[in-house]
């Protein structure tokens, strides 16, 4: 069974916080590697692996999962065959 929602807590709130200073952390590491890697096809895969190796435990998981996951969306949706404009066809 899930806990209930209750009052803020000061323990409740440091580890929220922690949990996104690490999510912080781990776009970082991402736009670093994207940087290094470009942000095509080979940046898009080996930046979020980069990240989520230097990033341990769980929170490393959840990174790798979230990153392979909204990064394969975006690579999808740039890859969509488009109408062409009016300057491509001329």
């Amino acid at each position: 069974m899930a806990n209930p929602i209750s009052v803020p807590s000061t323990r409740g709130i440091g580890s929220a916080f922690g949990d996104y200073a690490v999510g912080a952390g781990g776009a970082l590491l991402v736009a670093l590697g994207q940087s290094i890697l470009g942000s095509g096809f080979i940046g898009s895969l080996g930046a979020p692996l980069l990240a989520s190796s230097m990033v341990k435990g769980p929170r490393g998981v959840v990174l790798a999962t979230m990153s392979g996951f909204f990064g394969i969306t975006s690579l999808l949706s740039g890859a969509g065959g488009q109408a062409p404009t009016a300057d491509e066809v001329m």
